[in-house]
């Protein structure tokens, strides 16, 4: 047998089969899906932009000695929490004390070359006394030629020196009491100094760093600690001079902070300065942003500050039409013959009732809000149509 005919029989019993087996049925249509319509349409919303900024605290002290001397103990740790007045180092008064007791030593001594003094003077005025009183009666003696020339002359010479005696006398307490009151004003100063060796927290607030341990040496002028006051927070930002003209004293800032466990937390602000000068080298003004008291912040945390400069005309939809695709946002519009088209969109700005869209729609395209189990093609019917605003 040819291999032609060999074909022809095994093909013929197929052929037979096929024109023996019943038509296949066509598939079923699948249900139109119900959903709801929401407008891409435009709309006003705020023109906003950011600046990244700081935290400080709206007082800040650092801690130095006004002396120089040994740190004989530190009694507070970064992190702590101290109030006004509470001992934060001391330093080695042992100098300061001796200066105190050497200024006590000599006010004694002054008051007593002091009182010496008043005694010299109660014994001149005293002599001057009896001089004067012997001067007088010789007078008298005079007139009545009961005296002689030179009698007058002795006793005109003796109240004379009585005289310079008391003056004499009287310049001695006067310096003793200048010297005195001298050594007092000395040993005040030794008291006050000796204060210097406590150092004390100015205010209510938390140490926020130190550079110093015992044994280090302190001198006067050098950082030792940074207090922070409690109660007050501002964050601090660079605005370019080509936006700072849109923000006045006074103004609500939104103010966000990075993400934690429990994602970013916003803060609600307002501007409290604005600095007068422009940083020449950035072309920028700094903006000090007064924190509200409750906030939970600390100096140092970043944080980025939204300033709103009137509107702008934006597209938006409902947040409910976006169907996330790993990095892509898609939605689904309808299309005349009533089928989903899936459409690839790029969004911008968002809020709990609209998202900005950048590409993809136009305005007027209807969008179906909250597409479940809607796929590229799907028939579906219009349930309602609604409008986001």
């Amino acid at each position: 047998m040819t291999p032609l005919a060999r074909t022809f029989l095994i093909v013929l019993p197929a052929l037979a089969a096929a024109c023996s087996a019943p038509p296949a049925s066509a598939p079923p249509t699948a249900p139109a899906i119900p959903v709801s319509l929401t407008t891409a349409e435009m709309r006003e919303v705020p023109r906003t932009f950011e600046s990244g900024g700081v935290v400080h605290a709206r007082v800040t002290a650092s801690i130095a000695s006004r002396i120089t001397s040994t740190v004989e103990r530190v009694a507070v740790v970064a992190g702590q929490r101290v109030r006004a007045g509470d001992t934060l180092i001391a330093l080695d008064a042992r100098e300061l004390l001796a200066n105190q007791q050497r200024a006590a030593a000599e006010i004694a001594a002054l008051e007593r070359t002091k009182a010496a003094s008043e005694s010299d003077q109660a014994a001149a005025q005293a002599a001057q006394a009896l001089a004067h009183n012997n001067f007088a009666r010789t007078e008298i003696l005079r007139r009545r030629d009961s005296a002689t020339g030179q009698e007058s002359d002795e006793a005109t010479a003796a109240l004379m020196a009585a005289e310079a005696r008391v003056d004499a006398a009287g310049a001695r307490v006067a310096a003793a009491a200048a010297s005195l009151e001298a050594a007092r004003q000395a040993a005040s100063a030794a008291d006050v100094a000796a204060t210097y060796a406590v150092i004390t927290a100015p205010f209510d607030g938390i140490v926020t760093e130190r550079h110093v341990d015992p044994g280090n040496l302190a001198t006067a002028g050098t950082p030792l600690l940074q207090i922070d006051q409690i109660g007050g927070y501002r964050l601090e930002t660079d605005v370019d001079e080509s936006r700072v003209a849109s923000i006045k004293t006074g103004d609500p800032v939104d103010i966000v902070f990075s993400a934690g466990d429990d994602g970013p937390t916003l803060e609600h602000g307002s501007v409290g300065e604005i600095a007068r000068a422009i940083d020449a080298g950035s072309h920028t003004f700094r903006i000090k942003i007064d924190l509200p008291r409750t906030a939970a912040v600390r100096s140092g945390q970043f944080a980025r500050a939204r300033f709103t400069s009137g509107t702008r005309a934006v597209l938006t939809i409902a947040p409910g039409a976006l169907v996330p695709q790993g990095d892509l946002s898609t939605v689904f519009i309808v299309t005349p013959d009533n089928h989903a088209r899936m459409r690839i969109v790029s969004t911008g700005e968002a809020d709990p009732s609209w998202v900005e869209v950048l590409a993809g729609l136009t305005a007027g395209d209807q969008v179906v809000l909250n597409p479940n189990g809607i796929h590229d093609g799907s028939s579906v019917r219009t349930m309602a149509m609604e409008s986001r605003r």
